[in-house]
């Protein structure tokens, strides 16, 4: 059986089966979550220890505040950098751009917020500023050098 779509693109009677666990539960809370969050709450009432991963802040919240273990996608990536699954924080910050760039909502102010520091960019300047120190330790050397050989030479005349 097909189910019908309303004008907000979600289906009918996609809260039901969330409405009918809270309901026999003896919550009276009536939420409107798609059927993807609604079955993953449902799910993760009847097993204990389950995380879901849900984006949707409402759903997200709601997950939370009732007790439910809960992450988003940008907690997996963090996850997954903090135990080495991926790599490098720069294919991190790529992974939260396609995220954006992929019609996932992130705002700006938060995007900004989650990206790991440019550290590549930061080695780079301070590896510039470095190099510059050592030529100018050497141009010192050498003037120092150059200044002791003369002394020298008057000394032996």
């Amino acid at each position: 059986m097909e189910l019908e779509r309303d004008s907000n693109k979600r289906r009918y009677g996609t809260t039901t089966l969330l409405f009918a666990h809270l309901f026999l539960n003896g919550s009276w809370h009536l939420k409107n979550f798609g059927l993807g969050e609604s079955s993953a709450i449902v799910f993760a009432m009847e097993n204990p220890n389950t995380l879901m991963i849900i984006d949707d802040q409402e759903p997200k919240l709601y997950a939370s505040e009732i007790g439910l273990n809960v992450i988003g996608t940008i907690g997996v990536i963090k996850q997954a950098v903090d135990k080495n699954i991926i790599k490098s924080k720069k294919e991190a910050n790529e992974l939260f751009d396609k995220i954006k760039l992929t019609g996932g909502y992130i705002s700006d102010k938060l995007l900004q917020n989650i990206k790991y520091p440019e550290l590549d960019m930061n080695i780079k300047h301070i590896t510039n500023n470095v190099n510059q120190d050592i030529l100018n330790k050497k141009n010192e050397l050498d003037t120092r050098e150059a200044k002791i050989k003369e002394q020298e030479r008057y000394k032996v005349l």
